[in-house]
Protein backbone atom coordinates (compact mmCIF):
# COMPACT_ATOMS: atom_id res chain seq x y z
CA UNK A 1 0.00 0.00 0.00
CA UNK A 2 1.33 3.10 -0.91
CA UNK A 3 1.78 5.65 2.07
CA UNK A 4 4.56 8.14 3.26
CA UNK A 5 4.28 6.16 6.44
CA UNK A 6 3.91 3.22 7.76
CA UNK A 7 0.02 2.27 8.26
CA UNK A 8 -1.28 -1.44 8.86
CA UNK A 9 -4.24 -2.90 7.66
CA UNK A 10 -6.17 -6.04 9.35
CA UNK A 11 -8.76 -8.46 8.14
CA UNK A 12 -10.61 -10.31 10.89
CA UNK A 13 -12.86 -13.89 11.21
CA UNK A 14 -15.42 -15.22 13.59
CA UNK A 15 -18.52 -17.01 13.77
CA UNK A 16 -18.42 -17.04 10.02
CA UNK A 17 -18.80 -13.33 9.42
CA UNK A 18 -15.74 -10.72 8.34
CA UNK A 19 -14.13 -7.68 8.48
CA UNK A 20 -11.51 -5.63 6.92
CA UNK A 21 -9.90 -2.60 7.66
CA UNK A 22 -8.15 -0.75 4.63
CA UNK A 23 -5.85 1.39 6.73
CA UNK A 24 -4.38 5.08 5.01
CA UNK A 25 -3.34 4.31 1.60
CA UNK A 26 -3.87 5.15 -1.65
CA UNK A 27 -5.88 2.46 -3.01
CA UNK A 28 -6.36 4.00 -6.78
CA UNK A 29 -6.06 1.49 -9.65
CA UNK A 30 -5.41 3.78 -11.90
CA UNK A 31 -2.43 5.44 -10.29
CA UNK A 32 -1.25 1.69 -9.12
CA UNK A 33 -0.78 0.56 -12.50
CA UNK A 34 0.99 4.17 -13.23
CA UNK A 35 3.27 3.23 -10.63
CA UNK A 36 4.17 -0.60 -12.06
CA UNK A 37 4.91 0.96 -15.65
CA UNK A 38 7.35 3.45 -14.08
CA UNK A 39 8.85 0.31 -12.10
CA UNK A 40 8.11 2.01 -8.46
CA UNK A 41 6.52 -1.26 -7.18
CA UNK A 42 6.65 -4.95 -9.18
CA UNK A 43 3.89 -6.92 -10.69
CA UNK A 44 3.33 -8.98 -7.99
CA UNK A 45 2.78 -6.04 -6.01
CA UNK A 46 0.61 -4.17 -7.98
CA UNK A 47 -1.50 -7.22 -8.22
CA UNK A 48 -1.86 -7.59 -4.67
CA UNK A 49 -2.46 -4.18 -4.20
CA UNK A 50 -5.22 -3.88 -6.81
CA UNK A 51 -6.78 -7.37 -5.18
CA UNK A 52 -8.48 -5.60 -2.19
CA UNK A 53 -10.97 -8.17 -0.38
CA UNK A 54 -14.18 -6.30 -1.02
CA UNK A 55 -15.64 -9.25 -0.52
CA UNK A 56 -16.23 -8.91 3.69
CA UNK A 57 -19.30 -8.54 5.48
CA UNK A 58 -18.20 -5.56 7.00
CA UNK A 59 -15.56 -2.57 5.17
CA UNK A 60 -13.80 0.36 6.91
CA UNK A 61 -12.31 1.95 4.01
CA UNK A 62 -10.53 5.27 4.30
CA UNK A 63 -10.69 8.41 2.01
CA UNK A 64 -8.89 11.47 1.63
CA UNK A 65 -6.24 13.34 -0.72
CA UNK A 66 -4.43 11.52 -2.89
CA UNK A 67 -1.37 10.48 -3.26
CA UNK A 68 -1.54 9.25 0.59
CA UNK A 69 -5.27 8.56 0.79
CA UNK A 70 -7.58 6.87 -1.60
CA UNK A 71 -9.92 9.38 -3.65
CA UNK A 72 -13.34 9.68 -3.05
CA UNK A 73 -14.23 8.90 -6.74
CA UNK A 74 -12.53 5.10 -6.21
CA UNK A 75 -15.11 4.49 -3.55
CA UNK A 76 -18.05 5.81 -5.21
CA UNK A 77 -17.24 3.80 -8.72
CA UNK A 78 -17.60 0.47 -6.81
CA UNK A 79 -20.91 -1.95 -7.08
CA UNK A 80 -24.10 -1.39 -4.68
CA UNK A 81 -23.33 -4.33 -3.55
CA UNK A 82 -20.00 -3.41 -1.63
CA UNK A 83 -20.79 0.14 -1.11
CA UNK A 84 -24.18 -1.54 1.47
CA UNK A 85 -21.76 -3.55 3.16
CA UNK A 86 -18.69 -0.27 3.39
CA UNK A 87 -18.35 2.63 5.76
CA UNK A 88 -15.94 5.44 4.65
CA UNK A 89 -13.44 6.13 7.69
CA UNK A 90 -11.07 9.21 7.83
CA UNK A 91 -13.59 11.86 6.37
CA UNK A 92 -16.21 14.04 7.78
CA UNK A 93 -19.63 13.77 6.74
CA UNK A 94 -19.92 16.71 4.95
CA UNK A 95 -16.81 15.16 2.87
CA UNK A 96 -19.11 12.32 1.11
CA UNK A 97 -20.23 13.33 -2.19
CA UNK A 98 -23.95 13.51 -2.47
CA UNK A 99 -26.26 10.37 -3.94
CA UNK A 100 -22.61 7.81 -3.82
CA UNK A 101 -24.19 5.58 -1.87
CA UNK A 102 -21.50 6.09 0.84
CA UNK A 103 -21.95 6.98 4.37
CA UNK A 104 -19.19 8.00 6.83
CA UNK A 105 -18.39 5.83 9.86
CA UNK A 106 -19.29 8.02 12.78
CA UNK A 107 -16.73 8.13 15.96
CA UNK A 108 -18.48 6.93 19.05
CA UNK A 109 -19.69 4.30 21.13
CA UNK A 110 -23.09 5.37 20.43
CA UNK A 111 -22.51 4.63 16.88
CA UNK A 112 -20.93 1.11 17.24
CA UNK A 113 -20.97 -0.79 13.83
CA UNK A 114 -22.69 -4.11 14.74
CA UNK A 115 -22.02 -7.32 12.02
CA UNK A 116 -25.09 -9.19 12.75
CA UNK A 117 -25.73 -13.35 12.30
CA UNK A 118 -22.68 -14.07 14.02
CA UNK A 119 -22.38 -17.96 14.60
CA UNK A 120 -21.08 -18.90 18.11
CA UNK A 121 -18.21 -21.22 17.69
CA UNK A 122 -17.95 -24.34 18.64
CA UNK A 123 -16.93 -24.64 22.56
CA UNK A 124 -17.24 -20.34 22.83
CA UNK A 125 -18.26 -20.51 26.34
CA UNK A 126 -15.81 -23.04 27.50
CA UNK A 127 -12.99 -21.15 25.73
CA UNK A 128 -14.55 -18.03 27.34
CA UNK A 129 -14.11 -19.02 30.46
CA UNK A 130 -10.19 -21.13 30.17
CA UNK A 131 -9.25 -17.75 28.51
CA UNK A 132 -10.11 -15.67 31.83
CA UNK A 133 -8.86 -17.66 34.17
CA UNK A 134 -5.52 -18.06 32.63
CA UNK A 135 -5.22 -14.41 32.26
CA UNK A 136 -5.27 -14.06 35.97
CA UNK A 137 -1.56 -13.90 36.62
CA UNK A 138 -1.63 -16.14 40.06
CA UNK A 139 -3.54 -19.05 38.02
CA UNK A 140 -0.94 -19.11 34.87
CA UNK A 141 0.38 -22.07 35.98
CA UNK A 142 -2.62 -24.00 35.98
CA UNK A 143 -2.51 -26.97 33.30
CA UNK A 144 -4.91 -28.45 30.88
CA UNK A 145 -5.73 -31.07 33.29
CA UNK A 146 -7.22 -28.42 34.97
CA UNK A 147 -9.51 -27.59 32.26
CA UNK A 148 -12.53 -29.80 33.02
CA UNK A 149 -12.45 -28.87 36.83
CA UNK A 150 -12.16 -25.21 36.23
CA UNK A 151 -15.68 -25.61 33.99
CA UNK A 152 -17.42 -28.14 36.36
CA UNK A 153 -16.85 -25.93 39.16
CA UNK A 154 -17.36 -22.13 37.71
CA UNK A 155 -20.82 -20.47 37.27
CA UNK A 156 -21.50 -17.56 35.20
CA UNK A 157 -23.39 -14.89 37.12
CA UNK A 158 -25.14 -11.63 35.80
CA UNK A 159 -25.34 -8.70 37.53
CA UNK A 160 -27.37 -5.23 36.18
CA UNK A 161 -26.58 -1.80 36.56
CA UNK A 162 -26.85 -0.45 40.71
CA UNK A 163 -26.98 -4.41 41.73
CA UNK A 164 -25.00 -5.14 44.90
CA UNK A 165 -22.14 -8.14 44.10
CA UNK A 166 -20.71 -8.36 47.44
CA UNK A 167 -22.23 -6.50 50.62
CA UNK A 168 -20.21 -5.51 53.45
CA UNK A 169 -20.44 -7.78 56.60
CA UNK A 170 -21.65 -10.64 54.45
CA UNK A 171 -19.38 -14.12 55.02
CA UNK A 172 -17.65 -14.86 52.26
CA UNK A 173 -17.72 -18.16 50.99
CA UNK A 174 -16.91 -17.55 46.88
CA UNK A 175 -14.46 -15.90 44.64
CA UNK A 176 -14.86 -14.14 41.69
CA UNK A 177 -13.49 -13.29 38.32
CA UNK A 178 -14.91 -10.50 35.80
CA UNK A 179 -15.77 -11.97 32.32
CA UNK A 180 -17.61 -8.25 31.24
CA UNK A 181 -18.71 -4.71 32.36
CA UNK A 182 -17.26 -2.60 35.67
CA UNK A 183 -17.78 -2.90 39.60
CA UNK A 184 -17.33 -0.33 41.90
CA UNK A 185 -15.11 -1.17 45.28
CA UNK A 186 -17.38 1.47 47.89
CA UNK A 187 -16.17 1.60 51.33
CA UNK A 188 -17.85 3.99 53.92
CA UNK A 189 -15.74 7.35 55.37
CA UNK A 190 -16.82 9.62 57.74
CA UNK A 191 -16.58 13.57 56.71
CA UNK A 192 -13.70 14.93 57.47
CA UNK A 193 -15.15 17.93 59.41
CA UNK A 194 -13.73 19.41 62.49
CA UNK A 195 -15.57 18.88 65.81
CA UNK A 196 -16.91 21.98 67.24
CA UNK A 197 -17.52 22.42 71.30
CA UNK A 198 -20.06 25.31 70.85
CA UNK A 199 -23.36 23.79 72.16
CA UNK A 200 -25.27 26.13 70.07
CA UNK A 201 -24.55 24.03 66.74
CA UNK A 202 -23.40 20.10 68.44
CA UNK A 203 -27.06 18.91 67.55
CA UNK A 204 -26.42 19.46 63.87
CA UNK A 205 -22.54 18.15 63.89
CA UNK A 206 -23.49 15.11 65.76
CA UNK A 207 -26.15 15.04 62.93
CA UNK A 208 -23.78 15.78 59.84
CA UNK A 209 -21.09 13.00 61.83
CA UNK A 210 -23.42 10.46 62.11
CA UNK A 211 -23.63 10.79 58.10
CA UNK A 212 -22.01 8.10 56.48
CA UNK A 213 -20.08 9.15 52.95
CA UNK A 214 -19.73 5.69 50.64
CA UNK A 215 -16.49 6.44 48.33
CA UNK A 216 -14.85 4.42 45.52
CA UNK A 217 -11.61 3.28 46.46
CA UNK A 218 -11.21 0.53 43.16
CA UNK A 219 -12.83 0.00 39.68
CA UNK A 220 -12.86 -3.77 39.06
CA UNK A 221 -12.86 -4.74 34.38
CA UNK A 222 -12.85 -7.82 32.38
CA UNK A 223 -9.35 -9.48 34.34
CA UNK A 224 -9.62 -8.44 37.30
CA UNK A 225 -10.76 -10.54 40.21
CA UNK A 226 -12.14 -10.07 44.09
CA UNK A 227 -12.90 -12.11 46.93
CA UNK A 228 -9.75 -14.36 47.08
CA UNK A 229 -9.72 -13.81 51.28
CA UNK A 230 -12.94 -16.53 51.23
CA UNK A 231 -10.54 -19.09 49.76
CA UNK A 232 -7.50 -19.18 52.43
CA UNK A 233 -10.10 -18.50 55.13
CA UNK A 234 -12.60 -20.68 56.75
CA UNK A 235 -14.67 -17.42 57.85
CA UNK A 236 -14.23 -14.49 55.79
CA UNK A 237 -16.03 -11.43 56.35
CA UNK A 238 -16.81 -9.15 53.31
CA UNK A 239 -14.66 -6.12 54.39
CA UNK A 240 -16.27 -3.75 51.50
CA UNK A 241 -19.39 -2.94 49.11
CA UNK A 242 -18.92 -3.99 45.31
CA UNK A 243 -21.81 -2.67 43.29
CA UNK A 244 -22.20 -3.16 39.27
CA UNK A 245 -21.80 0.13 37.69
CA UNK A 246 -23.19 -1.54 33.97
CA UNK A 247 -24.21 -4.54 32.93
CA UNK A 248 -21.52 -7.25 35.10
CA UNK A 249 -20.77 -11.03 34.54
CA UNK A 250 -18.72 -12.65 36.73
CA UNK A 251 -17.48 -16.60 36.95
CA UNK A 252 -17.98 -17.67 40.45
CA UNK A 253 -15.92 -20.21 42.35
CA UNK A 254 -16.87 -21.26 46.16
CA UNK A 255 -14.81 -21.99 48.57
CA UNK A 256 -14.76 -26.05 48.56
CA UNK A 257 -14.42 -26.32 44.76
CA UNK A 258 -11.52 -24.15 44.62
CA UNK A 259 -9.64 -25.47 47.22
CA UNK A 260 -10.15 -29.29 45.82
CA UNK A 261 -8.99 -27.30 42.39
CA UNK A 262 -6.29 -25.61 43.72
CA UNK A 263 -4.47 -28.46 45.69
CA UNK A 264 -1.32 -29.67 45.42
CA UNK A 265 -0.46 -26.17 43.47
CA UNK A 266 0.99 -23.15 45.46
CA UNK A 267 -1.74 -21.06 44.59
CA UNK A 268 -2.91 -20.54 48.25
CA UNK A 269 0.07 -19.52 49.24
CA UNK A 270 0.10 -16.52 46.69
CA UNK A 271 -3.23 -15.58 47.95
CA UNK A 272 -2.76 -15.60 51.46
CA UNK A 273 0.54 -13.85 50.89
CA UNK A 274 -1.30 -11.41 48.72
CA UNK A 275 -4.18 -11.30 51.43
CA UNK A 276 -1.31 -10.32 53.98
CA UNK A 277 0.34 -7.62 51.99
CA UNK A 278 -3.32 -6.00 51.89
CA UNK A 279 -4.01 -6.26 55.49
CA UNK A 280 -0.73 -4.19 56.01
CA UNK A 281 -1.54 -1.44 54.03
CA UNK A 282 -0.15 -2.29 50.72
CA UNK A 283 -2.56 -0.77 48.45
CA UNK A 284 -3.07 2.30 50.42
CA UNK A 285 0.33 2.60 50.18
CA UNK A 286 0.50 2.31 45.96
CA UNK A 287 -2.33 4.57 45.73
CA UNK A 288 -0.32 7.18 47.30
CA UNK A 289 2.18 6.80 45.29
CA UNK A 290 1.73 9.59 41.85
CA UNK A 291 2.44 6.40 39.64
CA UNK A 292 1.81 3.43 40.96
CA UNK A 293 -1.25 4.90 41.96
CA UNK A 294 -1.93 4.94 37.95
CA UNK A 295 -1.87 1.84 37.56
CA UNK A 296 -4.50 -0.53 36.76
CA UNK A 297 -5.93 -3.14 40.02
CA UNK A 298 -4.77 -5.73 37.97
CA UNK A 299 -1.57 -4.67 37.31
CA UNK A 300 -1.44 -3.25 41.08
CA UNK A 301 -2.46 -6.73 41.94
CA UNK A 302 0.69 -7.80 40.38
CA UNK A 303 2.96 -5.95 42.04
CA UNK A 304 1.10 -6.97 45.54
CA UNK A 305 2.19 -10.59 45.30
CA UNK A 306 5.61 -9.91 45.20
CA UNK A 307 5.64 -7.08 48.32
CA UNK A 308 7.29 -8.48 51.33
CA UNK A 309 6.77 -6.28 54.37
CA UNK A 310 10.31 -5.06 55.86
CA UNK A 311 10.94 -3.11 59.45
CA UNK A 312 14.18 -1.13 59.90
CA UNK A 313 15.45 0.77 62.62
CA UNK A 314 17.04 4.42 62.83
CA UNK A 315 20.73 4.28 61.25
CA UNK A 316 20.14 0.60 59.56
CA UNK A 317 21.33 0.69 55.73
CA UNK A 318 18.72 -0.79 53.47
CA UNK A 319 21.69 -0.49 50.88
CA UNK A 320 25.03 0.94 50.22
CA UNK A 321 26.45 2.62 47.02
CA UNK A 322 28.80 0.04 45.07
CA UNK A 323 26.35 -2.62 45.76
CA UNK A 324 24.71 -4.79 43.15
CA UNK A 325 21.19 -3.06 42.63
CA UNK A 326 18.69 -5.54 43.52
CA UNK A 327 15.33 -4.33 44.35
CA UNK A 328 12.54 -1.80 44.56
CA UNK A 329 11.50 -0.15 47.92
CA UNK A 330 8.00 1.55 48.60
CA UNK A 331 7.98 3.76 51.86
CA UNK A 332 4.88 2.57 54.19
CA UNK A 333 6.45 4.38 57.47
CA UNK A 334 9.35 6.67 58.99
CA UNK A 335 11.44 8.95 56.93
CA UNK A 336 14.87 7.25 54.80
CA UNK A 337 17.64 9.44 53.90
CA UNK A 338 19.07 8.58 50.17
CA UNK A 339 22.87 9.89 50.01
CA UNK A 340 24.04 10.71 46.42
CA UNK A 341 27.74 10.95 45.82
CA UNK A 342 28.03 14.24 43.40
CA UNK A 343 30.88 15.32 41.21
CA UNK A 344 33.91 15.98 43.49
CA UNK A 345 34.72 20.00 44.10
CA UNK A 346 38.17 21.36 43.91
CA UNK A 347 38.62 23.65 47.02
CA UNK A 348 41.99 25.55 48.66
CA UNK A 349 43.07 24.96 52.06
CA UNK A 350 43.87 28.92 53.06
CA UNK A 351 46.40 28.35 55.73
CA UNK A 352 48.21 25.90 53.63
CA UNK A 353 47.20 27.28 49.86
CA UNK A 354 46.90 23.47 49.24
CA UNK A 355 44.37 23.00 46.60
CA UNK A 356 42.19 19.54 47.17
CA UNK A 357 39.02 17.56 45.98
CA UNK A 358 35.89 17.04 48.04
CA UNK A 359 33.48 14.77 47.49
CA UNK A 360 29.90 16.04 48.28
CA UNK A 361 26.52 14.29 48.80
CA UNK A 362 23.12 14.96 48.04
CA UNK A 363 20.63 14.16 50.98
CA UNK A 364 17.30 13.57 49.82
CA UNK A 365 14.60 12.52 52.67
CA UNK A 366 11.94 9.71 51.54
CA UNK A 367 8.50 9.39 53.67
CA UNK A 368 5.44 7.34 53.08
CA UNK A 369 4.01 6.95 49.22
CA UNK A 370 7.47 7.53 47.98
CA UNK A 371 8.92 4.73 45.86
CA UNK A 372 12.76 4.32 45.53
CA UNK A 373 14.24 2.19 42.50
CA UNK A 374 16.64 2.70 39.80
CA UNK A 375 15.33 0.24 37.06
CA UNK A 376 17.78 0.39 34.55
CA UNK A 377 20.17 -0.43 37.31
CA UNK A 378 18.27 -3.27 38.61
CA UNK A 379 17.50 -4.68 34.93
CA UNK A 380 21.03 -4.71 33.70
CA UNK A 381 22.55 -5.66 37.15
CA UNK A 382 24.33 -2.41 37.79
CA UNK A 383 25.74 -0.96 41.12
CA UNK A 384 23.99 0.95 43.64
CA UNK A 385 24.79 5.00 43.22
CA UNK A 386 23.28 5.96 46.15
CA UNK A 387 23.15 4.99 50.08
CA UNK A 388 19.90 4.44 51.45
CA UNK A 389 19.85 4.88 55.12
CA UNK A 390 16.97 4.62 57.86
CA UNK A 391 16.25 7.86 59.19
CA UNK A 392 13.42 7.12 61.64
CA UNK A 393 12.34 3.66 62.18
CA UNK A 394 10.56 2.83 59.17
CA UNK A 395 8.27 0.16 57.46
CA UNK A 396 8.79 -0.58 53.99
CA UNK A 397 7.55 -2.51 50.74
CA UNK A 398 10.02 -4.37 48.88
CA UNK A 399 10.72 -6.20 45.72
CA UNK A 400 13.23 -8.07 44.93
CA UNK A 401 15.42 -7.97 41.94
CA UNK A 402 14.39 -11.30 40.49
CA UNK A 403 10.78 -11.14 40.96
CA UNK A 404 10.81 -7.28 39.53
CA UNK A 405 12.55 -8.35 36.45
CA UNK A 406 10.55 -11.73 36.35
CA UNK A 407 7.06 -9.53 36.70
CA UNK A 408 8.39 -7.02 33.96
CA UNK A 409 9.20 -9.33 31.96
CA UNK A 410 5.12 -11.09 32.19
CA UNK A 411 3.70 -7.67 32.41
CA UNK A 412 5.64 -4.94 29.64
CA UNK A 413 3.03 -2.26 30.31
CA UNK A 414 4.44 -2.16 34.09
CA UNK A 415 7.70 -2.04 33.15
CA UNK A 416 6.54 1.10 30.49
CA UNK A 417 5.16 2.80 33.27
CA UNK A 418 7.97 2.76 35.55
CA UNK A 419 11.29 2.56 33.11
CA UNK A 420 12.30 6.18 33.67
CA UNK A 421 12.55 6.23 37.36
CA UNK A 422 16.34 6.47 38.34
CA UNK A 423 16.36 6.62 42.19
CA UNK A 424 12.70 7.59 43.20
CA UNK A 425 9.34 8.94 42.13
Amino acid sequence: MHRTNATVGFEAFFGGRSIVFSADHMNDPTKIRELCDAGVVSPGRRDSLLEFPWQHDLILHEAGVPPIHTPMETLSALPDDVKRRLYVVHVSIDKIPPNSGLRAAIPGVENTIVVDNVEEPPHAKALEILDLVSSIPIFSRLTVKHASDILSFCKAEHFCAGDCIVRKGDEGTCFYAMMSGTAEVRVEKPPSRARSRSKSIEKEEEKEEDDINLVTVKIYHAGDYFGEQALISDVAIRTADIYAMNDVKVLRFDRSDFTWLLKNTNIVEQMSSLAEMRNNGSWEAMSENSILGMLSVSQKTQLETCFSQKFYKAGENIYAQGEVANKMILVQDGSIRFSLAVSPVRTIDVANHNPSRRTFRQQTYFKRGMLIVDVQAVMNDEHNQADLIVQEDASVLEVSGENLKNLFKNNPGLLLSLINIRYTA
